[in-house]
Order: C-alpha cells, then sequence, then structure tokens
C-alpha cells in the first residue's frame, strides 16, 4: 500500500480485489473518493464557453421554457438580485455586458444548455469528460457534480466582484494569426506586465497586463500583420499575476461557499494544468486550481489536446447560441 499513487487508486485496486473486509474499510475511511462507484461512461466530451463578447440579447430565449432551467434560473434571480432571464431575453446589452451580469448569464446558458443536450441526445449524462474555458470551467465543475449549481453561480458571481475591483488600469487584448514566440516577443518589448493570459489555439492567445503595456502591445502586433486584435470588456487582466490580491480575496469566497467539494462524476480537464482532475481528486486540490486559474494562463490549446488522446464518439459545446 506505501506505493499508491497519493490519490487512492492502488488503494482502491487491492481493496476490490484482494483485501479483507476489515482492510477495505480501513482503506475507505482514509481515501473514500478512491471508492466511490461510477457507471461506465460514454465516449463523449462536453465544452462550454467562457470568453466575453459572446453574450447577446435574446439569450436562454430557446431554452428557458424547460422546467428544470426554470428551476436554475430562479435561484440565479435570488443570488443576483435581479431578473437575469429578463436581462438575457431583452437586455439592454449594456447590462447583459456588466461583469457580473455577464459571468452569471454565461454559466446559466452554459448549464441550461446542457440540460437541453441531455433532454434531446443524452439523456444518461453520463460523459467521459468534460472542459470549460475561464468561467466556464465553473459549468463543467457543477456539471460534474463537484458543487452545486447554485455553489457555482455564488461563486461565479463572487468571481466577477473580486475581479471587478481589480481590473482599474488594466486590459487584455484578444489576438490571433501571430505565432507564440512572436506574441512573446512583443510581450516582453510592451514593459510593465504583458503576459500571454490564455492559450486558445495555434495561433490566436489573449494577452493581459496594465492597460499601457497592452496597448503597447495592439500596435506593434498591428505593424506585426495580426488578423484580429480586440480588447475584451472588462476583463481586466484576468489569468495574469496582476490578479493575485484577487485571487487571495476569491480563495477566502472559495472556503465560505463550498469548505469542501464533491467527487466528480467524470474526468474534467483544469484551465490551469489542462491536466484531468476525476472522483479521487481531493478537495483542496480543486479548490487551489480555481484559485490559480485567477493568476495562471488558460492552458485551452492543451486542455483541446487533452481530449484528442481520449478515445471520444462526439464533443459537444454547451454555450450562448448553442
Amino acid at each position: 500500500l506505501s506505493k499508491r499513487d497519493g490519490r487512492g487508486k492502488v488503494a482502491a485496486q487491492l481493496a476490490e480485489g484482494m483485501a479483507s473486509e476489515e482492510v477495505k474499510k480501513l482503506l475507505q475511511g482514509s481515501n473514500p473518493r478512491a471508492f466511490v462507484k461510477l457507471p461506465a461512461p460514454e465516449p463523449v466530451a462536453v465544452i462550454f464557453p467562457g470568453l466575453p463578447g459572446i453574450e447577446y440579447v435574446g439569450m436562454l430565449r430557446d431554452v428557458h421554457e424547460i422546467s428544470s432551467v426554470k428551476e436554475l434560473l430562479s435561484q440565479a434571480k435570488g443570488l443576483l438580485g435581479v431578473d437575469l432571464l429578463q436581462v438575457c431575453l431583452n437586455g439592454p446589452l449594456s447590462t447583459l455586458q456588466e461583469l457580473t451580469c455577464s459571468h452569471a448569464a454565461l454559466y446559466v446558458a452554459s448549464v441550461a444548455a446542457l440540460l437541453k443536450l441531455q433532454q434531446e441526445k443524452c439523456p444518461a449524462g453520463n460523459f467521459q469528460v468534460l472542459a470549460g474555458l475561464s468561467v466556464g470551467e465553473y459549468a463543467a465543475l457543477a456539471a460534474a457534480g463537484v458543487f452545486s449549481f447554485q455553489d457555482g453561480l455564488s461563486l461565479v458571481i463572487q468571481r466577477a466582484k473580486v475581479l471587478s475591483d481589480a481590473a482599474s488600469d488594466q486590459a487584455t487584448l484578444w489576438v490571433t494569426g501571430l505565432d507564440e514566440p512572436k506574441v512573446c516577443e512583443l510581450c516582453l518589448k510592451a514593459g510593465e506586465v504583458c503576459e500571454i493570459s490564455g492559450y486558445l489555439h495555434k495561433c490566436s492567445f489573449t494577452v493581459g497586463g496594465t492597460r499601457a503595456a497592452v496597448e503597447a502591445f495592439r500596435v506593434m502586433a498591428k505593424d506585426a500583420k495580426a488578423l484580429q486584435l480586440e480588447y475584451l470588456k472588462g476583463w481586466g487582466a484576468l489569468h495574469t499575476k496582476l490578479c493575485t490580491t484577487a485571487m487571495e480575496r476569491f480563495q477566502v469566497e472559495l472556503q465560505k461557499t463550498l469548505r469542501a467539494t464533491s467527487p466528480a462524476r467524470c474526468q474534467v480537464v483544469m484551465n490551469a494544468t489542462a491536466r484531468l482532475i476525476d472522483s479521487s481528486t481531493d478537495s483542496e486540490e480543486v479548490l487551489r486550481l480555481l484559485g490559480q486559474q485567477l493568476v495562471r494562463p488558460v492552458r485551452w490549446k492543451e486542455s483541446m489536446e487533452c481530449l484528442g488522446k481520449l478515445q471520444l464518439d462526439e464533443i459537444y459545446e454547451c454555450g450562448p447560441k448553442k
């Protein structure tokens, strides 16, 4: 037993096939997550978007009549103090794009889209793996049963609040058409704090830092023939070291809201590491990764490569317009 991997997997295998009932109980008491019985997963992945700018007036129009979605919207209204459905359906867009409202809308729309997917195509919901980009990671973890929808929404709201307080004189730019070495070179030349905050695709990144440095990066990237340069409204310098204070504040909220997480019903690829967690991952590690997400770049490209190594039949995206 001394050779187990730190997450209880070897212990679980020994207990299943070889150990006495007494040993099984001892092992289960030391690491109950390793003994969680899960149904065989379907070779299906679900991914959830999370970048700002995909909100639009008319969101939730196709799903808000689903009974389970109505319950989500009722919980959201209670937590936000705002009728999120009415804002999504009727606007104004300026309200929908405010950081707290946009975070909540993306989260709710993603979970609602998943419920629609389960209703129409995947009634069992035994997905093999989930992944979500930035805010979308919270939808993925809620879908995996790591925490409840309501706890996830509460965290999303708290996350938006601490980021709003930290966003002064900070900015994030979405850049496409330049390779990673060029983006890194321009970040260094921009001065102050300017760093890659998201590895999205081969030639698609987000760059965050002080507003002056990111603007200097934008000018140089335009001269370097970048295909697209777009500021992400209200994003501050999320996923960079400038959010260290916000991360510290948010970790307090994480502990208040969750204290502990439940074992994941399926695998989830985490933003900060592009590595899988599963039912044996302990609660402290999940909370640590959620905090780290604020200050570390989103490794979305690597996350998709991780999915590509799995034997999946289908990948669905659940979010606005999906």
